[in-house]
């Protein structure tokens, strides 16, 4: 199930407030991490968005933990075109009940600090323009939803 179909499955899921049903969200978010596309993900955090390979993935009840094999520093807020640095292993995970929706069609840990985005069709997209050297083109590829959504929420609510 991808993240669209999910707020359409689910419209009234209260995926946007933290902590949440932890059952619930167990239930719902933890199928779409164990159907990851090749084990992968995009995982941003401090300014720095990666492509991610996971392993050791483990989803209880209680949460997720996985350890991230980082593949390309996709964007770099700080230090744009640094793509070349070498890149470790870390660990990471969340409580179910503290998971939540990003504006677009991420997932964010708001006391982590860090956000994921699952979708194979995206982790394609950005694939395919690292093949290409198009690197000053997937932070758009990442972000454009999450801002689109942004602004229609500032609009509904008239900011």
């Amino acid at each position: 199930m991808t993240y669209k179909e999910l707020k359409a499955k689910y419209p009234d899921g209260d995926f946007g407030h933290f902590p949440g049903d932890k059952e619930f969200r167990y239930k719902v978010f933890a199928p779409l991490f164990e159907n990851l596309y090749e084990n992968k993900m995009i995982y941003h955090e401090h300014g720095v968005g990666q492509l991610i390979q996971v392993k050791d993935l483990e989803i209880t009840p209680e949460k997720f933990r996985a350890t991230a094999c980082p593949l390309y520093i996709i964007y770099d807020n700080y230090q744009r075109g640094n793509t070349y640095r070498e890149l470790e292993e870390w660990k990471f995970g969340a409580t179910w009940d503290w998971m939540m929706f990003g504006d677009g069609t991420s997932f964010h840990v708001p006391y982590a600090n860090f956000t994921i985005w699952l979708e194979e069709e995206r982790i394609k997209r950005v694939e395919k323009l690292i093949a290409e050297n198009r690197l000053d083109e997937t932070y758009n590829v990442v972000w454009k939803e999450e801002v689109k959504a942004w602004e229609e929420k500032q609009k509904r609510n008239n900011y």
